[in-house]
Order: C-alpha cells, then sequence, then structure tokens
C-alpha cells in the first residue's frame, strides 16, 4: 500500500511493475539509492532522481520523528524522577515536622504537667 501510494504521490506508478519484477518492497525501496534504482532497470536520470530524493525526504522525516520520540521518552523519564525526588523530599519533612510537632506536643504536656503541680 505505502509502496503504490509513494509512486502516486510522485507521479511514477508506471515503474511499478519494474519494482515488483525485482520484489522491491516498501522497506527495500526507502534504502535503495541512485545506483540501485539504476542497477534494477530505472534508466531515466528524471524518474530516478525523483525517487531517490524522496526516498531521502522520507528517511529524513523518519530519523526526525524517532528523534522527537526518543526526546519525549528522555523528558518523560526525567519528570519521573523529579517528582519522586520531590516526594522524596516532602516524605521526609513530613517525617522531620511530624518529629518536632511530637517533640512540642510532649514539652507543652510537661509544663502543663508542672503548673498544674505548681497550683
Amino acid at each position: 500500500f505505502f509502496f503504490f501510494f509513494f509512486a502516486q504521490v510522485l507521479g511514477l506508478e508506471k515503474y511499478l511493475p519494474l519494482f515488483r519484477k525485482e520484489e522491491v518492497d516498501f522497506s527495500t525501496l526507502v534504502t535503495m539509492t541512485e545506483a540501485d534504482l539504476k542497477a534494477i532497470g530505472l534508466k531515466l536520470f528524471g524518474p530516478r532522481r525523483k525517487i531517490a530524493t524522496a526516498i531521502k525526504k522520507w528517511n529524513q522525516q523518519r530519523d526526525e520523528q524517532a528523534l522527537e520520540v526518543e526526546q519525549e521518552r528522555e523528558a518523560l523519564a526525567l519528570a519521573e524522577q523529579l517528582r519522586e525526588s520531590f516526594d522524596a523530599q516532602v516524605s521526609k519533612q513530613v517525617e522531620t515536622l511530624s518529629a518536632q510537632v511530637a517533640a512540642l506536643s510532649t514539652s507543652l504536656s510537661e509544663v502543663r504537667f508542672a503548673s498544674a503541680q505548681n497550683l
């Protein structure tokens, strides 16, 4: 399907039988060079250049998309690390504050008890 669409967009459907004869599928096509195209019988320079240029553009777009996906994965991993770090810091601060509140509560209870005894 992609192969037919690729040829149709370029206006080169008449060369599809040549690719079928050579059993070139889309995954093979996108690896081909101008020399490869010439070797399978694509003699005319214009169509050969059109296909080679389209292959190059397709591969560049695929590489750019792969890079974007990788960058997004890295950003998500970093965000997760930051969240985990933040959660750990908050948890530690909550524990520290809880301990301080407990200590103050104990001190307050002791002061109240001492005050009650002095009355």
